[in-house]
């Protein structure tokens, strides 16, 4: 007979999940006679006493729960049900290590851990925080409105900008099977030698 623990255990932390998310989302104790702001204060109140939020800006934690509870209501006008639980569970995960890596005191080890640890430095500064809050803010709202439930991983750092080039010999004398000013790349084939050599690089090029 199978071991099902593993299998439990595993829905009982979806569930566990996902059933945070509804408490500042879907069962935020709001209704239509609230005003806007007072629906907001309402879900920001009800999500800052999640444990995950501990410790977070507060206006880190309004920006989230008020992202995720106007999707997840969408998402419901929508469908005529509360998303699936396990996706509310991988965003609330997902969401939970953001936090966690961006923390000074966060352990990293593996191939990426220079990575996550250049993240987390650039998190913690006072840019780095709001858009860590927005990064989080995006979660739950992308993976509702994805067309499958394939997702990218979310990582807060800021944009790196590389120019890509591509090498190619040009055949300064004749010898062997190539003739001079003819062009070689990675699908010619051929016999030669050349001892020296020049890079043309863009006057624009920093």
């Amino acid at each position: 007979m199978s071991d099902t623990k593993a299998f439990h255990e595993r829905q009982r932390d979806v569930n566990c999940r996902a059933g945070r998310v509804l408490a500042f989302t879907s069962n935020a104790p709001i209704n239509a006679a609230m005003s806007v702001e007072q629906q907001a204060e309402t879900i920001f109140q009800t999500a800052a006493q999640d444990p995950m939020f501990e410790g977070v800006d507060p206006k880190a934690v309004r920006q989230i729960a008020t992202a995720w509870a106007a999707s997840v209501a969408d998402y419901r006008r929508i469908n005529g049900c509360n998303p699936p639980a396990d996706l509310l569970a991988n965003a609330q995960n997902a969401c939970e290590n953001l936090i966690l890596e961006s923390a000074p005191s966060a352990k990293r080890s593996g191939d990426g851990s220079a990575m996550l640890e250049s993240v987390s430095s650039d998190m913690r500064t006072s840019e780095g925080v709001m858009r860590q809050a927005i990064f989080m803010a995006m979660i739950l709202p992308s993976a509702l409105g994805a067309a499958t439930s394939d997702m990218c991983t979310f990582m807060p750092a800021t944009r790196d900008e590389s120019d890509f080039y591509e090498v190619y010999n040009i055949a300064g004398v004749k010898m062997g099977s190539f003739e001079r000013g003819e062009q070689m790349d990675h699908l010619s084939a051929g016999v030669f030698s050349q001892m020296g050599r020049i890079f043309m690089l863009k006057d624009d090029v920093d």
